[in-house]
């Protein structure tokens, strides 16, 4: 799941700078180097920790602008579940299942919407 949240987000990148690679630290380089996406444009580059999203530039307009597009990036291909930390029922569940859950339950509340304007019109 990493690895594609990360390609997508390299993919975003690359659409909207020309130019963006994957850099995943060897088992030869230091243990503390992050993985990390890295934008070029002209002379600059932006490295974009794939953990965390934070982006790291010596130029501080372009900086700003990766950041951007990294948070619509995230924004884009993050699910609901992953952005607010909720659990996914639906990894387990199958998806009929999921339907016919929805489908019971507006049933339960048409059923009780009946039995309410019954109830009102035998008071009136």
């Amino acid at each position: 799941m990493q690895q594609i949240r990360c390609e997508h987000i390299a993919a975003f990148l690359e659409s909207h700078f020309g130019s963006a690679e994957i850099d995943l630290p060897d088992d030869t380089k230091d243990k503390l180097d992050d993985p990390a996406i890295i934008v070029y444009v002209d002379q600059s580059s932006a490295r974009v920790n794939i953990n965390t999203l934070a982006v790291s530039c010596k130029n501080e307009a372009l900086r700003s602008r990766v950041q951007s597009v990294v948070q619509m990036a995230a924004t884009t291909i993050n699910s609901l579940t992953e952005m607010y930390g909720l659990k996914d029922i639906h990894a387990t569940r199958p998806l009929q299942t999921q339907i016919n859950d929805a489908r019971f339950k507006e049933e339960d509340e048409d059923l009780l919407k009946e039995e309410e304007d019954d109830e009102v019109k035998m008071e009136s």
